[in-house]
């Protein structure tokens, strides 16, 4: 996926000030913008959540605003793209590198991967 971030945002898929009540709902809503706009199949989002609850995607960034990443296997893919939300107050992702270690993200990018391990 190579590239600059803006080359791979999809529109349809950009939230900013997202009411959410949790991780799950942030990653449904992005899946349905990014299955709308023609990425991705509709096995995407329930894929991204399933990798999420065994293999977690927050990412402390050591500042005020922390992050997580999203994605799933390239066969729930049709093109690649990234979908993003800035959210109106965190949600708890799990840490990628500490899985028991909750995040509090507060801007997500749900990845659209075309190759495996290209996040």
């Amino acid at each position: 996926m190579g590239g600059k971030l803006a080359e791979f945002l999809v529109p349809g898929a950009v939230c900013l000030h997202l009411e959410t009540g949790d991780a799950r709902d942030v990653i449904r809503v992005i899946g349905e913008k990014l299955l709308q706009a023609g990425y991705v199949h509709p096995t995407f989002t329930d894929a991204a959540l399933e990798r999420e609850k065994n293999i977690p995607t927050g990412l402390p960034l050591g500042g005020r605003f922390n992050a997580a990443i999203p994605h799933t296997d390239i066969e729930h893919v049709i093109r690649p793209g990234v979908g993003m939300a800035t959210l109106t107050r965190p949600v708890v992702f799990m840490n990628m590198v500490s899985p028991q270690e909750p995040v509090e993200a507060q801007l997500v990018f749900v990845l659209a991967l075309e190759q495996p391990k290209s996040q």
